[in-house]
Formats: C-alpha cells, sequence, structure tokens
C-alpha cells in the first residue's frame, strides 16, 4: 500500500493546479501591464515595477511560503513536536507568533519531503548555500542524536495525517 492516503493526493494534485493557475493569472497580468507601459513610453514606470525585490513579489514570496507550511503541516501535523523532540530542551525552537515554520524548519521540512540537498533547499528558500549548510550544522549541533542519525531521523518525522 502507498504511504500516502488517496485524499492527500488528490488535495495536493487540486492544490498545485489551482497555484499554478493563480501564479499564470498574476504573470498574465504583470505581462499586460508592462506591455502597455512600454507603449506609452513609460519606461520609469516599467524599471520601477520590475525591480528585484519590489512589493508584489516579496508578498508572493511570503504567500508562497505560507501556503507550502500550511500544506505540510497539514500533511504532518506533528512535525514541530516530533523535530523539538530531536532536540536539546534547552534548544527546542519557538515559533514567533502567527508563523507555522520558520527557514529553519523550512530546510528540515524539505528534508522530510525528500530533498536534501542543500543546493535545491537554498534556491526553494532563495538563500545561499552557505547559509543552507550553516544552519543544517548548527541544528545538527543542538540535537539529542548524533548528526548522522539526526538527518536519518528527520526523514521520518510526523505521521502522515489520516483526516479527511
Amino acid at each position: 500500500e502507498h504511504p500516502y492516503p488517496e485524499y492527500i493526493k488528490e488535495e495536493y494534485i487540486s492544490y498545485v493546479f489551482t497555484l499554478c493557475l493563480d501564479y499564470i493569472g498574476r504573470f498574465e497580468d504583470f505581462r499586460k501591464d508592462v506591455n502597455r507601459k512600454v507603449r506609452a513610453n513609460l519606461f520609469n514606470d516599467v524599471r520601477k515595477i520590475t525591480e528585484r525585490g519590489s512589493y508584489g513579489s516579496q508578498m508572493d514570496i511570503k504567500s508562497f511560503y505560507h501556503d507550502f507550511d500550511t500544506i505540510f503541516l497539514k500533511i504532518y501535523p506533528d512535525f514541530v513536536r516530533d523535530f523539538n523532540n530531536l532536540m536539546r530542551e534547552d534548544e527546542q525552537i519557538v515559533l514567533k507568533e502567527n508563523d507555522l515554520l520558520n527557514t529553519e524548519l523550512r530546510i528540515y521540512a524539505l528534508c522530510r519531503l525528500g530533498i536534501t540537498d542543500s543546493v535545491k533547499i537554498a534556491k526553494f528558500l532563495r538563500c545561499s548555500v552557505q547559509t543552507v549548510y550553516n544552519n543544517r550544522l548548527r541544528t545538527r549541533s543542538r540535537s539529542i542524536l548524533d548528526k548522522d542519525e539526526f538527518e536519518e531521523k528527520v526523514k521520518t518525522l510526523g505521521q502522515i495525517s489520516r483526516k479527511k
């Protein structure tokens, strides 16, 4: 039997397609806006809306991480508790109010999903590979397990939700 209940696969497929359509729609709106501004010779406006780190793109990134956190925790609702059980008591992660996961937990959520390559994790989190490496090293050093055992144990954390 496959480890994922059928409804989770269906729910994920539906969600991913909806998310893709939403991003395609936003990109199409953006393309039309840029095209309109170019035809009107409003090049400063084009520059402003295409600058890296513009407000809209930052909001999209925050929204994406929130969506990732929500879906991940829906499937693995006990992940944070189980992760903290691997940490020394004085080193457990306490999330800020309104945070579902933080960067450290997202790194290990990705590991739980089978994405263990630091380069891929860095791309996903939009940070340097060195940042991911340092974070993983620092986290493993705070664990009650040895470093090799820790990474393997993380890959098994969190019972899959059986709720429909």
